[in-house]
């Protein structure tokens, strides 16, 4: 005779309720995750990282329990095979997600599921507990996170590297020191009574992290937007100065006027035509050129271009830029003014010391090309080349992490003699641009 099986109601609902603990409580952590560290742009990985969020945030763990050793390889490895970026960034935010998921999972499960009866209405009340605590973490700190993934330089990612490893190593230790005990013996009593603090410790621990990430980042967005701020101020102060000169030489026009006619009337034409190249010279305009009409990189075009100039090289220059555009000021000076400092650098111990840049937003694409020569090998990783490189810049992969925070690319090859640099990035239309058009359409 077969046996059939039942599925009595209440298991069923325990098991959907389970699910949904785990989709949500999932989720919260997933999306949190990808606020610090870019995923790989491809569905599986994507996919494969909520999964991996979603079992290990309610994976059963308990002081004296094998679950921690058995689920941080394959978590670990599975997360940085996922994501992209720098390396101790990533190991940064993994570790740190690791001891936010467990700590809040050992904890439960020693101090709430383990010190009564285990039923099916305690573990559904445990879960419940678990998916809040992860909304609630969620956000919080998605408020103060921005909408792609944070950008800090390799320096400070390093110090909070170390910073990480003493939460896992704190926790690993107390997980796995009383998996040889049971329950009774005095040993594992005092691993459970410690536990009562250094399990909150290693969460708010964990906790901090993450937000002392999102703070670093706020600091490292403002010191760009200072930076940024500088240039403009420097530009519109030479502009000022040779406004005021053009204004004195205009002023004193009139005396001007008379000394050359005094000059012609009494017969001296070559003292009066280099009177007036001299004048000429002085209402010449300056250096400062108007490259597009996007003012921020207009200033950071022309602070270049005086390095360049300072340097002995060539340059060209094509821009057509719109005043507004989707990529914000600070992102697209970083992205041009790294690849320009870049060129320059290299081009100084160049044959060919000329530097080309081309730039300009068409059918809906922001497009940058610059092309430089360069001098000896480049490095297969593309890395900044300066003697303090923790302290300068960030190189092509911080380029191409600003190029695929707004869905594009940006690809480096060196072309015999030559070193190009090409990026593409997809265009938002900002809503100065949506008023005008849809006031275009009902006039027309």
């Amino acid at each position: 005779m077969e046996s059939v099986y039942i599925i009595e109601p209440w298991g069923m609902l325990e098991w959907l309720y389970s699910m949904v603990c785990i989709l949500l409580g999932g989720f919260c952590i997933y999306r949190l995750f990808v606020r610090y560290i870019q995923p790989r742009q491809n569905w599986i990985c994507k996919l494969v990282l909520f999964a991996a969020f979603g079992i290990s945030s309610f994976m059963p763990i308990w002081l004296g329990d094998e679950n921690l050793l058995l689920t941080a390889p394959p978590f670990i490895g599975t997360v940085m095979l996922c994501t992209q970026g720098n390396r101790y960034g990533r190991l940064c935010t993994v570790f740190t997600f690791f001891c936010l998921e467990m700590s809040l999972s050992a904890f439960f499960g020693t101090y709430l599921e383990g010190v009564g009866p285990y039923t099916s209405s305690s573990r559904m009340v445990f879960d419940g507990c678990r998916c809040v605590s992860y909304i609630l973490i969620f956000f919080y700190l998605k408020r103060k996170l921005p909408e792609k993934w944070v950008y800090l330089p390799k320096r400070l990612w390093k110090i909070l590297f170390w910073f990480s490893l003493m939460p896992l190593g704190t926790l690993a230790a107390l997980v796995t020191l009383g998996m040889s005990e049971r329950f009774g013996d005095p040993a594992y009593v005092q691993i459970w009574a410690m536990g009562l603090v250094i399990l909150p410790s290693v969460f708010l621990t964990s906790f901090t992290i993450l937000a002392a990430v999102s703070a670093l980042a706020d600091y490292e967005q403002m010191e760009r937007a200072v930076h940024l701020l500088e240039l403009r101020e420097d530009y519109y102060e030479s502009l000022r100065q040779e406004e005021t000169r053009i204004r004195h030489v205009r002023h004193d026009m009139k005396n001007h006027l008379f000394t050359l006619r005094g000059l012609l009337a009494g017969g001296k034409p070559g003292e009066a035509a280099a009177y007036l190249d001299g004048l000429l010279g002085e209402v010449q305009p300056g250096q400062k050129a108007r490259f597009c009409e996007n003012e921020a990189v207009n200033a950071l075009l022309c602070s270049k271009v005086d390095l360049i100039l300072q340097k002995g090289l060539d340059y060209d220059f094509r821009i057509l830029l719109e005043e507004r555009i989707s990529i914000a000021d600070i992102d697209l000076c970083s992205l041009i003014g790294n690849a320009l400092d870049n060129a320059i650098r290299a081009a100084v111990s160049a044959e060919d010391q000329k530097i080309s840049l081309r730039c300009r937003c068409d059918k809906g694409m922001f497009m940058l090309k610059v092309v430089n020569g360069f001098g000896g090998e480049i490095d297969g990783r593309l890395k900044t080349t300066k003697p303090d490189s923790g302290r300068h810049g960030f190189g092509i992969p911080g380029m191409r992490e600003i190029a695929a925070r707004y869905g594009g690319s940006l690809e480096a090859k060196a072309q015999g003699d030559r070193f190009v640099l090409a990026a593409c990035m997809p265009l938002r239309r900002t809503s100065e641009q949506v008023t005008v058009r849809g006031r275009l359409g009902r006039e027309l």
